[in-house]
């Protein structure tokens, strides 16, 4: 949910809109930081109105910081736009080896599940910081800041209704798209309240 199905529709981008590979792996990057931001601020209001105890908030909690890092699977869709996903493999295998043996470890030493949790997360992070190094190995250094937010618009393009000036349109006083469970906020449906 938090990556609004962007992965299918970031690879068609990529294999159709060569000249912005950087501008589409940004704005694709924060549109799925936005998406884990808001699932977080979700997951953290929700745990409020739970009984659960706080080892399991804590779980909870960890384990959502882990998803932050699936945010950098946009490096795989440009792999995949490239057919060269053996890359990518390679990079999981090495990410699945070392926590494979953390986790091996934590069997044999009885680690609580927290430990499990925490290795959750690195699993991710991990995979991020591979994906990084391999993208700018093969391509460059990926450009965190190289966002183009007429792209966040354009990547809906065919998938979700949108206006002649190219905002998003929702149901009537809703952030509800035409698709369901998808909704849209902000700077792509509002042309009042619009960010410099």
């Amino acid at each position: 949910i938090a990556s609004f199905g962007l992965n299918e529709i970031l690879v068609r981008e990529l294999l159709q809109d060569k000249a912005q590979v950087k501008e589409l792996l940004s704005t694709a990057f924060i549109l799925k930081i936005v998406g884990i931001l808001i699932m977080g601020c979700l997951i953290i209001f929700a745990l409020h109105f739970t009984n659960d105890e706080k080892y399991t908030q804590l779980m909870i909690a960890i384990i959502t910081i882990g998803i932050f890092f699936q945010s950098f699977n946009v490096i795989d869709c440009y792999f995949q736009s490239q057919v060269q996903s053996k890359y990518v493999v390679i990079v999981q295998f090495i990410q699945l080896l070392i926590t494979s043996l953390i986790k091996i470890f934590l069997i044999l030493n009885k680690a609580t599940l927290v430990w499990f949790a925490i290795v959750f997360m690195i699993d991710q992070a991990l995979l991020a910081i591979l994906l990084l190094l391999i993208y700018s190995w093969k391509k460059e250094w990926f450009s965190f800041f190289s966002v183009k937010w007429e792209l966040a618009t354009q990547l809906f393009k065919d998938q979700l209704n949108i206006d002649k000036e190219g905002y998003l349109i929702t149901k009537p006083d809703s952030t509800e798209t035409n698709i369901p469970g998808v909704y849209a906020a902000g700077d792509v449906k509002d042309k009042t309240f619009r960010q410099a």
